[in-house]
Formats: structure tokens, sequence, C-alpha cells
């Protein structure tokens, strides 16, 4: 909800000088994500229909968002449903939400390491990112790396021809 309390999203606006406007920003990112790295288009990081189109073409643009962005639930899950690691940079709230940390480490098995503690120790987390990656083990709570590691051996790096699958 906006400061305003009207329940609307307040419009962004691009300073006068340059007369850029919200849709211009849009066709800017659609094109190219990374004109969000200059000045031109600095006014719209915090506009989240420019930031969800840029996540459109790239989802680490996420990381250009401002804070309140990263905050924002549609636009982490954007992210992470396509780069799970991008939950290092979502905010503390969301990194605590079952559906966007479930999201995140099914994309990628090594979110998990950006979970709350709490979500490090849940079963449908866990088991997700271990599904994921075996790997992500290691950033499970420590009742978890003992259930999970009587299950599976670990992966031989120096002889994969070993390893089972």
């Amino acid at each position: 909800m906006s400061p305003n309390g009207g329940g609307k999203r307040q419009r962004v606006e691009a300073p006068l000088e340059e007369g850029i406007t919200k849709e211009d920003a849009i066709k800017a990112v659609l094109n190219n994500w990374r004109v969000l790295f200059g000045d031109k288009y600095k006014a719209f990081k915090g506009d989240k229909d420019v930031i969800m189109a840029a996540i459109k073409e790239d989802p680490y643009a996420m990381k250009l968002a401002d804070k309140a962005l990263r905050d924002d639930k549609d636009v982490v899950m954007a992210a992470v449903a396509k780069e799970g690691d991008l939950l290092e940079f979502a905010g503390q709230t969301l990194k605590g939400n079952k559906k966007v940390v479930k999201a995140a480490v099914e994309s990628d098995g090594f979110a998990l390491e950006w979970a709350s503690d709490d979500l490090k120790n849940n079963k449908d987390i866990v088991k997700a990112a271990y599904k994921q990656n075996p790997g992500s083990l290691k950033f499970a709570s420590e009742e978890w790396q003992n259930r999970l590691k009587v299950k599976a051996p670990p992966y031989n790096w120096t002889k994969p021809w070993l390893n089972p699958n």
C-alpha cells in the first residue's frame, strides 16, 4: 500500500528535464535491462513495473531494485523462481517465507544458504533443496544434515565414475 493510503502504487517520476516516462523506461529495460545501471533511469529502480519488466529479461536485474522492492514478494518470487541464488538479495522477511524459499531452492538448491534458520530446519524446504542439489545439504540445519547424510554417501569428486547415477 502506498504512503497516501489509497492502496494504489505511487508513480515514480523521472526528473522532468530528462522527459523520460515510465513507458519509456519499460521499453528501455525490455531492450536491455542494464540501462538501470546508468543515471538516466535511476529514478525507476523503485518502480515495481519497471523492475518486473527488467526481471522478465534477466532475473539478476533484481539486484538493482531499491531495497523496498527487494522486500516485495512478487518481485522476489519472479527473480528466485528463475535464479534461486538471488534469495541472497531478498529482504530478511522473505528469506523466512516458505513459499519464496521453496521456489528459490527448487531453482537452485544452494539458495538454502540464504534461508532463515527456521526454514533450514524445515522438512519440505530441505528436501526440495537436497533434491535439486545434494550438495546443498551443507546449508541445512545440523539435524537434517545428520538425517540425510546417512542415506546419501558424499559425492566422490576424485573418482566420479564410482558415484551412483
